[in-house]
């Protein structure tokens, strides 16, 4: 049953009939989901280039001497500060209309809520898949692998199942992580050597937007599991994609936590927390020519959830 006005019920909407389903799965919608991942794959290619000849001409942040893993690393971070700020008003526009609007979910079957939708989807897919690659092989993160590893396996459910509750549930996972960029842009002023004050700006600001919208995000996706849960049970489809769905988003939750654990290590060593040593926010000479520092965020970043 479609809704009829602004509500939070409206979360439900659609889930126990097939017809929203259909017209959407059905529909030239999936065809045009898969073109934006080969356009957003040439767009963050683009990006990866423009950036390191940016760095590369004016040393941004020691840019030359630094190891060929830490050089990549740090214009990943650039590239998900960009692509995360100019998508995230946007993907939330339509991830609100979708989830909340009057006729919900019917917004997913116009052309404009779907470009706003899959152009941010394509974009962080092709990050999360282009780093997962080059990290397994110059620095493994395992917790930063398994958690673009579930994402990409989430999209995969959601289309293989045609199911619009998954489709949901990763709208409201993939939205929520381009509110990450001010957290990136952290990171970056504090490797280009900004000024400690700036930097520690930059991580109260951004902390605490990431926790504001996190609390968000739990909230929503709880109304939507309990709200879907009757309909996905009365429409006759199986129980166990809902249960899937549950045990696979109570994990990238899990792993998004753990962004708290280390921006905290970073606060600690950019505020200068520590009693017996304090981290210098810039590598010195020596270290830079070697590529490594006391504490160096290239060993723990966001997890792009995000």
């Amino acid at each position: 049953m479609e809704s009829i006005g602004w509500s939070w019920r409206n979360l439900s909407a659609g889930v126990e009939s097939k017809e929203t389903e259909d017209a959407f799965f059905y529909s030239g919608a999936p065809v045009e989901a898969y073109q934006d991942c080969f356009y957003a794959s040439a767009g963050v290619v683009l990006v990866f280039g423009l950036t390191a000849a940016i760095c590369m001409a004016f040393d941004v942040a020691q840019y030359r001497s630094l190891k060929d893993a830490n050089k990549l690393i740090l214009i990943t971070h650039i590239a998900y500060c960009l692509i995360f700020l100019g998508t995230a008003a946007p993907y939330s526009i339509a991830m609100v209309r979708v989830l909340f609007a009057p006729g919900a979910p019917r917004g997913l079957l116009q052309p404009y809520i779907q470009r706003c939708i899959f152009y941010p989807l394509a974009l962080q897919l092709a990050m999360y898949v282009f780093e997962g690659a080059f990290r397994s092989v110059l620095r493994i993160n395992w917790f930063l692998f398994v958690h673009h590893l579930m994402f990409c396996t989430f999209l995969v459910l959601a289309f293989q199942s045609q199911s619009l509750f998954v489709i949901k549930v990763d709208l409201i996972v993939s939205c929520f992580a381009t509110y990450e960029f001010m957290l990136y842009a952290a990171l970056i002023a504090r490797r280009v050597g900004a000024l400690r004050s700036a930097c520690s700006v930059l991580l109260v600001t951004g902390l605490s937007f990431y926790l504001l919208t996190r609390l968000v995000q739990l909230a929503i996706l709880i109304g939507l599991f309990v709200l879907s849960y009757e309909p996905m049970r009365a429409s006759g489809r199986t129980i166990a994609l809902y249960w899937v769905s549950l045990c696979m988003c109570v994990v990238l939750v899990a792993l998004q936590s753990y962004t708290f654990v280390i921006y905290r290590g970073i606060w600690n060593s950019t505020a200068g927390y520590r009693k017996q040593r304090q981290q210098p926010i810039l590598p010195t000479q020596d270290s830079a020519r070697s590529g490594d520092t006391h504490f160096s965020v290239f060993h723990q970043e966001p997890l792009g959830l995000q």
